[in-house]
Formats: C-alpha cells, sequence, structure tokens
C-alpha cells in the first residue's frame, strides 16, 4: 500500500498529536484519582470519628448501667440466694 505525502503529513501530525493528549489525559486521570483518595480519605475519617464517639457514649451508658446493678445490694442478696438454691439442688 502506498502512501503519499499527504498522507504521511497527515499520520505524522496524528501521531505527533497524539502523544500530548495521551499524556495529558493521563496527568489529569492521576490528578482526579488523587483528588477523589484526599476527599474520600477526609470523608471516611470525619465518619469514623463520629462513629466512634458514638460507639464510646453507648458503652459508657451500658457500663454507668451495669455498674449501678452491681451496687443493688437487693439483687446482690437475691443473686446470692438464687446461687444457693441452685448449688443445692445439685449437691
Amino acid at each position: 500500500m502506498k502512501i503519499g505525502l499527504k498522507g504521511k503529513i497527515i499520520s505524522a501530525m496524528l501521531a505527533i498529536g497524539a502523544l500530548p493528549l495521551s499524556l495529558g489525559m493521563f496527568f489529569a486521570y492521576q490528578q482526579g484519582t488523587d483528588q477523589l483518595e484526599t476527599v474520600i480519605g477526609a470523608s471516611f475519617e470525619a465518619l469514623s470519628t463520629e462513629t466512634a464517639g458514638k460507639i464510646d457514649m453507648v458503652v459508657s451508658e451500658e457500663i454507668a448501667r451495669h455498674a449501678q446493678f452491681v451496687s443493688n445490694s437487693l439483687l446482690i442478696s437475691l443473686v446470692r440466694d438464687q446461687l444457693v438454691t441452685q448449688n443445692a439442688r445439685y449437691h
């Protein structure tokens, strides 16, 4: 297949234009990816901080609630009586 001067010039222009276009697209992709990672990372950090605060609050409330149960003398005596009754059944 014979390519004339016009075809060679067009091919050269396309080849010369394709390199900067490819490089530009690559760098735009890299920059976009980096920006997305930064934004997603910041959003995830904020979400995880908020979630950790909520979990801490729930755990603290549960600890306080269980501390009230443990310090209740009536509850302690009822549990001891129940344990004595169960031990008497099995022995």
